[in-house]
This record gives structure tokens, sequence and C-alpha cells, in this order.
């Protein structure tokens, strides 16, 4: 039995149509219960319904990005969750070449970043992050470290950051940032 501490969390892939029935569907469970409704569960149907129908009008009408080496998974589970919808497809295009030139795994630590989230890091808002045009790897070790930054470079990106001290690279393609730059964190 379910009680108000415990949550529930899935991810649906809904169409329009699904949406419209699934918002009715709730509002007359809501409206069956009446008062006696608890106030957490029509707050989750309500926030569901809303978060499910936002990805809808987000992803409707647009290609589907693809990646060989990157799942769906992978970048919700970043500290900064996302998904690999909210990035650019030139750029996953890229990461997949650099990864399959490296030859070793790209562990993902950073990726899609809202520009609230930028902003309220004291970040200006406007980095390649924010345009779903970056992504940072984490390196295991130097000779991984190394093999990482030769795929990328070898797969064209002419953006990369590189920090020692965490063992990670940073690359991207924005094209609003300056381009031909190795920098350092």
């Amino acid at each position: 039995m379910k009680t108000e501490n415990q949550s529930i969390s899935f991810n649906l892939s809904l169409t329009e149509n699904d949406l419209v029935a699934f918002q009715l569907l709730a509002n007359s469970l809501v409206a069956q219960l009446g008062a006696n409704t608890p106030g957490y569960l029509e707050e989750v149907i309500v926030t569901d319904i809303e978060e499910q129908i936002a990805i809808y009008e987000r992803d409707k009408g647009k290609q589907k990005i693809t990646a060989r080496f990157f799942g769906e998974a992978e970048f919700q589970r970043l500290s900064v969750p996302c998904s690999l919808q909210d990035m650019q497809q030139s750029t996953m295009d890229m990461f997949d070449k650099a990864r399959e030139i490296a030859g070793v795994p790209f562990v993902v630590t950073s990726a899609y970043r809202s520009s609230a989230h930028d902003k309220s890091r004291g970040r200006t808002g406007t980095g390649a992050h924010t345009l779903g045009m970056a992504m940072d790897i984490r390196a295991r070790n130097p000779r991984e470290m190394f093999l990482i930054l030769f795929g990328l470079i070898m797969a064209g990106f002419k953006r990369i950051g590189i920090n020692f001290a965490s063992n990670f690279i940073h690359a991207d393609n924005s094209p609003n940032h300056d381009q031909n730059v190795l920098f350092s964190y």
C-alpha cells in the first residue's frame, strides 16, 4: 500500500492523444475522489501530466537525437540530469566519432545544462553546455586521457578544455565561442 511518504517514478513516451486522454482520466479520478483525494496524489498527477506535456511539446516535430555510444540513461544519471534529446545531433555525431577513434569508453560527467542552472552557479548562462553542444568526459588515467583527447581532436573538436586535477576533458562544437582553443581549468 502506498503511503504519503513514498513515491513512484516512471518515464512515459506519450502522443498528444495519449496526453489528452491521460489528463481526462486524471481529472476524472480526482473528481471522483473529491474531498477524499489526498493532496499529494492530486499534486503528483498534475505535476506528472504537466511534465509529460512539456516534454511532448518540446519534442513535437523534432527529429529524435541519436547516438551510437551514448544512451538516454547515461544523461539522466548525471549530477545535472538531462536528456539525449537536449543535445544537438551534430555534437553527438562528433562524440560518437571521437569515441570510435579513441577506442575507450567515454564516461560523461556533464552534458546539457539549462541557462538558469548555469547562472545559478555564477556562470554567464550562454556556454556551450546550455546549447546542447558540449560534454565533459572523465578519464581514469593519463593514457585514457590521451586517447580521449586524440579522439576528440581527430573527430574535429576545436574547443577542448582539460582539468588534470579532476581528470576530465571538456569538448564542444559551439560556433558561438572562440575556435581552435585548448584551455585548462
